[in-house]
Parts: structure tokens; sequence; C-alpha cells
């Protein structure tokens, strides 16, 4: 998820966030940096304020795309969500987004939101590949406190999980995108509970008003959810997902774990995982069994009288003062003092304007910008924040890491002016082999010599391990992608081959999951650095690259389609 909440540099400040700023706010009014995170139907960048110089995130939506896809309901319901939270602040739990403001031109949405300096909490667990005790039971105290918060306002996430759990530059979490969140207003109780007192914001509450919406991400999903139980969806889900939060910090993966969404749903149903043998205790152990479990009134906290006490006294978070914990040293940086952690200062001086910049919003003149950037720390920057770690499980894979740095400053600096696929970004897109020749007019040419093709089959043969997924063709590119269809994104391996085919499969099993059919009507199609589409007679797939290599994906297809179809720009 994109860096979209508050807590660092000159915007974090916790006071000014309780009401929006009387004064329209309009595109020129700021200065707007690298784009920094990315969505199917939005981007993030970083902005400067003209008048005050305090630094956002901003969100802007293609109204458009919004309306093409659906999605006018999710960006009001995240509005609403954020305005209420950032209008009832909890001084002892300052873990939301903060929206400062929302405008709006002819084509576009604009939310303007804190900038969370730290990045994703994802991340750091995928660096570190699990968390010790100390750091789950300090986050997960944490997450505690943000939940207590937010359902005494009455409203549940629904997507919880740590992709959109966030990071301020002391380290401590900032929850966001509430696109899946629901306002609860009329609140049905279960059979077995008192009615809650009209007005007792402390009673926690058990089920929600109706809402006939499937929500979520497989992993995290809670049974009641998955069981078409609607009036049950409530708070009690986003306790179900703590449970797994837990359960990941500790283990390093997600608990319910299986070859296709299909597994993993039968799995939360028949509540099928087992603890590692390491890194956890008989604590850790019961207060995650507490929370996974399937009747949604019998989890740990449900029936509380006040918000959640039974999971804060629990032995698991003994000696944790929940209401200062986010003024508390963040363990994360104690325990591993010389890694590139969210207390690092490093990290927050590398994150500029220049001041030369004009203001307003033109996503030509912004990608001009980052590709006349030449500063390596900057560049490293944006690399360290804009690389996707897929989440764990058989959707996703692991971290990406980098084989060169240098590699992706020089494929940057070619992206606009030439799509040159030739030194395509090593973190997870490469041509294979030697790389496609140019012809005259500048256009990739792929390996048509015989000789050379054999030579090249035969290396792959024995050094990709993707060969035994393609069917003996030659891979002409490879990247990992994350392929979005209907709720779930999933990670995959995408590889373009001679054909020509385009396989995609998991990354984690080394199965070929489908393939995208090839016709004369086949066509790719760039949303922006990352976001692509390729469309076919029956279905467009929505791809997205990380690694912010979507032109050179679609020169490549489009070049292989022309090699085997010809000139059908007519079409």
């Amino acid at each position: 998820m994109s860096n979209i909440a508050g807590g660092g540099g000159g915007g974090s400040g916790e006071n000014e966030a309780s009401t929006l700023e009387p004064a329209k706010k309009r595109p020129e009014d700021f200065i707007f940096g690298k784009m920094v995170g990315e969505g199917s139907f939005s981007s993030v960048y970083l902005a400067k304020d003209v008048k005050t110089g305090k630094e956002y995130a901003i969100k802007v939506c293609d109204k458009q795309h919004i309306i093409r896809e659906k999605k006018a309901e999710s960006i009001r319901r995240e509005k609403d969500i954020m305005t209420i939270l950032s209008a009832n602040r909890d001084p002892t739990a300052p873990y939301f987004v903060q929206l400062y403001a929302t405008f709006q031109d002819a084509h576009r949405l604009f939310f303007v939101m804190t900038f969370a300096y730290g990045g994703e909490l994802l991340k750091q667990l995928n660096s570190r590949k699990k968390f010790t005790k100390n750091v789950s039971r300090f986050y997960g105290g944490e997450i505690v406190q943000a939940l207590r918060h937010m359902h005494k306002l009455k409203i549940c996430h629904r997507d919880l999980k740590p992709e959109n759990i966030l990071l301020n530059e002391q380290g401590h979490i900032l929850i966001t995108d509430f696109g899946s969140g629901k306002e609860l207003v009329t609140i049905p109780v279960a059979a077995t509970q008192e009615p809650a007192k009209n007005g007792d914001p402390e009673k926690p509450v058990t089920g929600r008003a109706r809402s006939n919406s499937f929500v979520g991400t497989a992993q995290y999903v809670s049974p009641e959810i998955l069981q078409g139980r609607y009036s049950d969806v409530g708070p009690a889900a986003d306790l179900w997902a703590l449970g797994c939060i837990l359960f990941q910090f500790m283990a390093g993966r997600t608990p319910f774990q299986a070859a296709s969404e299909f597994l993993i749903f039968k799995k939360i149903l028949s509540l099928d995982f087992q603890f590692p043998e390491e890194n956890f205790d008989e604590d850790s152990k019961d207060i995650i069994s507490k929370l996974l479990k399937l009747q949604f009134t019998e989890r740990l906290g449900a029936q509380d009288a006040k918000f959640y006490t039974s999971i804060q006294e629990h032995p698991f978070f003994a000696e944790l003062d929940f209401d200062t914990l986010h003024s508390q040293r963040v363990p994360l940086a104690e325990e591993n003092p010389t890694a590139d952690s969210p207390t690092s200062p490093l990290r927050l001086i590398k994150i500029q304007i220049p001041s030369d910049y004009e203001p307003g919003f033109n996503p030509r003149v912004i990608a001009e910008r980052f590709l006349r950037s030449s500063s390596d720390e900057d560049l490293r920057w944006e690399d360290h924040h804009a690389r996707v770690s897929s989440e764990d499980g058989s959707e996703g894979s692991g971290p990406i890491t980098p084989s060169n740095e240098n590699n992706d400053v020089n494929s940057a600096a070619q992206l606009l002016n030439t799509m040159n696929i030739d030194a395509q970004n090593r973190c997870n897109s490469e041509c294979i082999g030697s790389p496609p020749r140019r012809c005259s007019r500048g256009k990739m040419a792929f390996p048509l010599d015989v000789q050379e093709r054999l030579t090249r089959l035969e290396e792959q043969a024995k050094s990709n391990e993707w060969h035994k997924c393609v069917k003996g063709n030659l891979i002409l590119k490879q990247g990992l992608v994350t392929k979005r269809k209907g709720l779930f994104a999933r990670r995959r391996m995408l590889l373009l081959t001679e054909g020509p085919h385009l396989f995609y499969c998991d990354p984690n099993n080394m199965t070929v999951k489908g393939e995208i059919p090839w016709s004369k009507k086949l066509k790719p199609e760039a949303k922006d650095f990352k976001v692509f589409n390729i469309q076919t007679p029956n279905r467009t797939y929505n791809l997205e690259d990380p690694s912010g290599f979507a032109l050179a994906w679609c020169e490549a297809i489009s070049v292989l389609h022309q090699q085997t179809y010809g000139n059908t720009e007519s079409n």
C-alpha cells in the first residue's frame, strides 16, 4: 500500500488534523514531488504546501476510472471514515491516517494527508523475516489501542493487514486504507449478549448494519464474511485479523496457507493452522488461539464490558502500558540499531522537494522531474519506498531484492524517451539472455536467428527455474507483477515468450496459473509507470509492475505482437 498516513516531517503535527483547513484548496496550492505510491485507480505524490512549506502525501484519483470501475462508494466511504477519525483524535491512540483537505478539478479528486516517512510495516517484517515477541507485543499493543478507538467511533476497518499499516518517522503505526471500512449505524447484537446501553461508547458491538458486500483479503478474511453472515460482520472481524497479524509477526507468514483462495477459505472455516515450533511460547499461542475463533462472539474481547480489557490484560501483553505506547521508543530499532530502521534520520533527509519546482499538478511534468533527478540518495529512497513486497501465502511472494542499484538509475533515465527494455530495472523485471536488438527505426527486434535461439534456449533450460513453466518456449521477458481481479490482488511471475505466449505463474509453488490469450486484437496499454492493462476480446487483464516499468512491458508486448500479426493499428 502507498505511504498516505501521518506521522512525520513538516506535516505531522498532531493538533492540526482535528479540523480540515477552512480555505478551499486547489492543485496550484501545492508543489508536487515524486509519485511514492500507486493503486488501481489512484496515485500518491509527495507534495509541499506553497504557503506553509509543510509536506503531505496527496492521493490523486482519476474520476473516469472511479466511475468505470464503480469505485465511487469506496472513495466516499474512505473520505467519510478518515474525516471522522481526523476530527476525533485520541491522544493515546494517534495511530491513523490524518486527512487535512479534499478538493477536485474537472478530472481528478485530491486527498491531502500527512506523509508516512517510515513506509510499510510489512517491509520491516519482510526484511527481518519475523519479529521477536517483544516487537510483536509492542506493535500488537498499538493495533489493539487503535482498534479500541476506532470501534468506539463505530468504525470497522474490514481489511486490516500489515500492508495497510504504515509507520511514522519514529516507527509507530499508522493505519490506512479505509476503502473497505464501514460506519456501524444500526448495530444488532448476538442473541447471547445483552443489548448495549444507548450512548455507551465503551460497550463492544458484535454485529453491524447490513452490508451485503464481500470485503477483505484472503489470508485475513473472517469466517462470518466467508459464510455470508453479513449481519455478523463487525468489529469482531478486525479482532480476527488481529489474530492473523500477530501470528504473521511471529511466524513470518500468515496462519492459513494453501495453493488457492478457495483452499485458504476452507482452512479458515475449519481453523486448520499450526503454530511453528520456534518463537511461540504458551502466551503467544493462547492469545492467537482465542482471537481466531469461528464464532465471532467467542473471540477474545468481543464480549468485554469495555473495549478489549480482556485483550489488554492477557499475559501476552503483560506490563505493557497501552496509553503511553505512542511515546515509547520502538523496540524494532533497539533490537537492530544498525539496520535501516524507521528511526534513522538518514531516511528523513532524503525526502526533499527541490525549491525550483512550480506549483500545480501535471503528471507529465512530475514524471520528467523524476527522470531529471540524478541524486543517488534520492533514487535509493524512491526505490526503497516504491518497491512492493507481497504478502505471505499462496497469492504472494517474498520481498523483491534489487541485484544492482545502478541499473535502476540507468533504466529510469531512459524510461520516457526511449522505453528501452534493454536495461530493465533488475528489481523484478528483466529480459533473459542477451538483450533484444534494435532495428534501424529504433524499435526492438527479438532474436530470430536459429542458432542464437537454440543457444539461449539451452542456457535457459540450465539456469532459469521458470523454464519448466513455458512449454519449451524461449522466455523473452519475465518479471513479478501484481495481477488484480475482483477483490483480490495476486502476486504473479509474468513470462513473455516466443509463440507468442504470456504465462502467469504462482511464484511460491512455481506452477502456471493461466495464460493471457494472444490474438490480433490483443492490446497492451500503460496507465502510468506501474499500472498497465492487456486487453483481449473477452477480458481485460489488470497488472502492476511495482518497480515502475509498465511502459517497458507494453513495448515488449507490442513489438512481439507486431512481429506476429503485422501492423494492426487500424483495428
